[in-house]
């Protein structure tokens, strides 16, 4: 590593969002500006003392990213300030900010960030930093709010455009998607519920869920899922980056039916995922959605009723004209958040 120049501070050993972002965000947006990439483990104060004072650096950091904050909080004492930092899950550097190997601990560490603010030491971390940029306005207007921040600014979330399909979709097809992390905070059963319903007036309809339980609690949560619901369903597991295309063009539709997130407002990848695709995502209105989902523009919103939504989604599937609107213009959004990344962040 050079003794000067520009690093993008990123983990790259995990199955996380985050890291899937920090890759593309470094090849579209940082590398062309000379960055080079490193992961947190890798900052040492040791080859901190061979850098320049002026030397650049863009940190990822999200809930679980305790090594990004780690590096970070060398970097700040080390006597570095020209940091950039982007923040995935509003308003925390990490949650909790002090993590702990045993889970009753880690719980009251979480209320006490909730309750007392982390004791002002996210605070007094970003007000070192020369730009924090959140993905949403709702988490900027969190962050800001919480920890009385003047250097928090909006950044739309990087999406490749080598990775935004052309065509939208076959309106012939009715099957369905579910894709992300598995949590009672995704809303898979709502979801699951729903394809049964739809079963009774499309008995071929097909519906895959991608991704793993995120802790012991979810999975057994998932398995009661499985034995609830079998079918017509494929429950896959974990896919691999390179598989997920295969599995997106089968199906038109991607239910991601979300619920409120108490702790934090992150910048949902796995909708960002379906909408590059030009798939019709049906979700609910909460936490930052709205956002980048408008609801029969270039997406759906699901109305809380199993019985609705499945009228809902016959009366939608019904309009193929209707359908191609709504898929193209999900494209098209993608597209425009590419443009508007680039613009803020060469502003900026």
């Amino acid at each position: 590593m050079d003794s000067m120049g520009k690093y993008h501070i990123c983990n790259t050993n995990s199955n996380s969002g985050i890291v899937s972002y920090g890759d593309d965000f470094f090849r579209i947006v940082l590398q062309n500006k000379g960055f080079c990439q490193i992961s947190p483990e890798n900052i040492t104060r040791e080859w901190l003392k061979t850098l320049s004072k002026n030397t650049a650096f863009h940190v990822e950091l999200g809930s679980s990213q305790f090594s990004g904050r780690n590096a970070l909080i060398c970097l700040i004492d080390c006597g570095f300030e020209n940091i950039d930092v982007t923040i995935h899950d509003a308003p925390w550097v990490t949650f909790p900010f002090y993590h702990s190997r045993y889970a009753l601990l880690n719980q009251l560490l979480k209320a006490f960030d909730w309750y007392f603010n982390t004791a002002g030491a996210t605070k007094r971390l970003l007000k070192r930093c020369r730009h924090v940029y959140v993905l949403s306005q709702l988490g900027k207007t969190l962050l800001e709010q919480r920890h009385k921040l003047t250097n928090v600014l909006y950044l739309p979330h990087v999406i490749d455009p080598d990775k935004i399909w052309r065509d939208p979709i076959n309106t012939d097809c009715r099957d369905i998607l579910f894709f992300g992390f598995i949590g009672a905070i995704k809303g898979l059963e709502y979801a699951l519920a729903v394809h049964s319903e739809l079963r009774k007036f499309i008995p071929d309809i097909r519906m895959y869920v991608i991704g793993e339980a995120f802790n012991n609690k979810a999975q057994s949560e998932l398995d009661r899922l499985i034995d609830t619901y079998s079918d017509g369903v494929t429950y896959l597991g974990f896919v691999r980056d390179s598989e997920l295309d295969g599995y997106f063009s089968r199906v038109s539709h991607v239910f991601l039916p979300f619920l409120p997130y108490k702790y934090w407002c992150p910048c949902s990848g796995s909708i960002l995922n379906a909408l590059r695709r030009g798939r019709i995502v049906w979700t609910n209105p909460v936490n930052a959605i709205p956002e980048i989902v408008r609801d029969g523009v270039n997406g759906q919103y699901f109305t809380g009723d199993v019985g609705m939504d499945a009228a809902k989604f016959l009366a939608v599937t019904g309009q193929r004209e209707k359908l191609l609107q709504v898929s193209t213009s999900a494209i098209d959004s993608c597209h425009q958040s590419l443009k508007e990344l680039r613009l803020k962040y060469k502003t900026d």
